[in-house]
Parts: C-alpha cells; sequence; structure tokens
C-alpha cells in the first residue's frame, strides 16, 4: 500500500508544481532516486565512527643493560726469542758432488804388521826381538826395504809371497836394507822381514804388503846424494796439460807447483801456503802427476812416479 501510495504521489508532481529531479525532492525521499538504495541503504554519511583510539600502553622498560668490567685477561708473551742458529730447523743438504781440493794427494805410506814366530824356541836361547822401523819404496818393478837389526841378532831371513802362491826365502844376511828387483807392476807382494838368533830361533815377523808401479820420473836418480838444488826430470805425458810437482820432508808436503813442462828446477829457498823453506840437508821425496785439460777442472792422471833424493852438507 505504501508502494502505491508513493507512486500515485509521483505522477501527480507534475501537476502540483515540482520538478522531478533529485534535488527537489525532500530529505526524506531521496530513496526513490537510487532503487538500489531498497537493499543497501547508504551508511557512509550516517554511520558514526566508532573507532576506539586505546590509550598507548606501551611501557618503557629500563635500560637494564649491565656493563661488565673488562676482564680479558692480557698473558705475557712467553715466545722465547732464540738465536738464528738454534731457531733455525731447516737442514742444508750437502750437494753429492765431490769439491776437487786442487791438487792430488801422494798415496799413504805402506803399512806393517806383526807375525807370529814360525819356529819354538830353545831352552838355552830365548826368541829374538823382531826387526824395528821397517819402511818400503816402491819403484818400478822394484821395492826396497829398510829396517833396524836388534842386539844380539845373527842375522835376518825376508820371505816373499804373492796371492795364491806359499812364500819363499827372497833375503838372508846381516843388511839392514834389501832391495827386490824384477817384479811386475801392479802385482801385490807381501813381505815377512824375521831375525834369527845363532841358535837358529826366529822372531816374530814384520810383515809389510806392497805393489810396484810404473815410475816415469828420470833425474835425480832415485836415492841420490846431492849438494845443491836438482832439476827434477821425467817422461813427457802426451795428452798431459801440465803437471802437478810435489815435495815432501819428513812426511810433510813442503812445495807444490804445476809446471807445464816435464821439468821443473828446486830453488835453494821458496814460499808455500804462507811459510818459507829451504833446501836444507835431509831426505826428500818428489811426486808427479800429469794434469789434463784447464786447471779450473782439476782433472789428474795417475801418478807417474816418486823418487827420493837427500841434500848433504
Amino acid at each position: 500500500m505504501r508502494r502505491l501510495f508513493y507512486a500515485a504521489l509521483l505522477l501527480a508532481l507534475p501537476f502540483i508544481g515540482y520538478s522531478a529531479s533529485a534535488n527537489a525532492f525532500p530529505a526524506g525521499f531521496l530513496w526513490l532516486d537510487r532503487p538500489s538504495a531498497l537493499a543497501d541503504p547508504p551508511t557512509t554519511s550516517d554511520t558514526t565512527d566508532t573507532t576506539t583510539t586505546l590509550p598507548d600502553t606501551t611501557t618503557t622498560l629500563p635500560d637494564t643493560t649491565t656493563t661488565l668490567p673488562d676482564t680479558t685477561t692480557t698473558l705475557p708473551d712467553t715466545t722465547s726469542t732464540t738465536t738464528a742458529s738454534s731457531s733455525t730447523t731447516s737442514t742444508t743438504v750437502p750437494s753429492t758432488t765431490t769439491v776437487p781440493s786442487g791438487e792430488p794427494s801422494p798415496p799413504p805410506p805402506p803399512r806393517t804388521t806383526t807375525v807370529a814366530p814360525t819356529t819354538t824356541a830353545s831352552p838355552t836361547a830365548p826368541i829374538p826381538p823382531p826387526v824395528r822401523n821397517l819402511k818400503a819404496v816402491v819403484g818400478d818393478g822394484s821395492v826396497t826395504l829398510t829396517y833396524d837389526i836388534p842386539a844380539n841378532v845373527d842375522h835376518v831371513v825376508i820371505k816373499r809371497s804373492t796371492p795364491g802362491r806359499a812364500a819363499e826365502l827372497v833375503y838372508r844376511g846381516t843388511a839392514d836394507t834389501f832391495t827386490d828387483r824384477g817384479l811386475s807392476n801392479g802385482i801385490e807382494y807381501h813381505y815377512v822381514v824375521s831375525s834369527v838368533n845363532q841358535a837358529g830361533d826366529e822372531s816374530a815377523g814384520v810383515a809389510i804388503v806392497l805393489v810396484p808401479r810404473r815410475n816415469l820420473l828420470r833425474l835425480p836418480k832415485d836415492g841420490a846424494r846431492l849438494k845443491k838444488a836438482p832439476k827434477l826430470m821425467w817422461v813427457r805425458d802426451a795428452e798431459a796439460s801440465y803437471y802437478n810437482v810435489q815435495l815432501m820432508r819428513t812426511g810433510v808436503k813442503i812445495l807444490s807447483v804445476w809446471p807445464s813442462k816435464p821439468a821443473y828446477k828446486l830453488n835453494k829457498s821458496w814460499k808455500y801456503r804462507g811459510h818459507k823453506y829451504k833446501l836444507k840437508p835431509g831426505a826428500y821425496q818428489w811426486y808427479v802427476w800429469p794434469g789434463y785439460g784447464p786447471r779450473s777442472e782439476v782433472a789428474y792422471g795417475q801418478l807417474l812416479g816418486s823418487r827420493t833424493f837427500r841434500i848433504v852438507g
């Protein structure tokens, strides 16, 4: 009924002087202009803002952060400072290459050994004492033995053997030196020198092993007795660029020189390794080696030989 009433009213408005615009409707009839409002009446203009502003309940807590004291302990420096020699642990490995000494070395002198006596002493005669100071000089195909004969010895005997062969008697007599000639170079010879008393009892033998070698030395002759400094001479080596000559006195090296020719004239005096020497009376032994290529390569051949001489007053 209500809708019919309003519809009749709308039809009658032109006749009563109202315009049919939305602005001419009284406030209570504005909903007629928007039929959709029947289902969803507007709420934005008439709705009271009910948003409640809550009081700020955020509580500012007091700063309870506690600053702790610095408890870091600085330890003392316990690192020990050591010297460079003790703190270095790396090891330098020596090179396996042998550094040349600059000159060759003479062969060591032969050693002597003692051999048990071969006879039993008689009740009336004790075993004689052995010879003393046995020495040897090796030559080209020969060896020379020297020794001291004790008292109460009738004579000496010298036996010689080679590997694989029995010993043979090569000397019997009273001399204090013996030279064995006609030997083969490079062969090892074993000598035993014994003293013998009048009863025929032999002492303990003194043994020595020697190897004769070629001797290409020429002058002076081995064992020469000289009054002045000699000129040393030897056989020339066709491949040698130089030679090394060494002079020994009482087993001590007193000279080493490098001549380019197969000869060297000794002087009355000279300097060697900061020391002064003179060719005074006494026994001397000299050696010669050939050298090949530059001296800096230190390439030496086999010993050419060794000889002795004596300077007499």
